[in-house]
């Protein structure tokens, strides 16, 4: 692990950057994660950018951004209320986990403060 140095606005820790000691380097070790936020925090934006004494117009809350994120979306294992299908955005679980996976990890890896 790469330990960077200490960010205020994380509360002081330093962001724990993974790295890749396996054949071919780091750039072998690909992986995304799909996560939109939290609902609450969309609707914080959108009381931010309405104007004092205005409308709450609704323009960035999460539940009219709600429809956006499913259309998107191309889930293979969630579907309903908040999750699309048919989307241009592929959003699946690791289809292949090597058993090797899991001895190599070091659990508990920490950078020092």
């Amino acid at each position: 692990m790469h330990c960077t140095e200490p960010q205020p606005q994380l509360g002081g820790r330093g962001p724990i950057v993974p790295k890749g000691r396996v054949l071919g380097g780091g750039s072998t070790v690909n992986a995304m994660v799909y996560m939109r936020g939290q609902a609450a925090d969309y609707d914080r934006w959108n009381a931010a950018v309405t104007a004092p004494g205005a409308k709450n117009d609704g323009a960035w809350s999460y539940r009219d951004l709600l429809p956006y994120f499913k259309a998107q979306e191309d889930n293979d294992h969630l579907t309903g209320e908040f999750h699309g299908v048919g989307g241009a955005l592929k959003i699946s679980n690791l289809g292949h986990t090597s058993p090797m996976t899991f001895p190599i990890r070091l659990p508990g890896t920490r950078c020092s403060a």
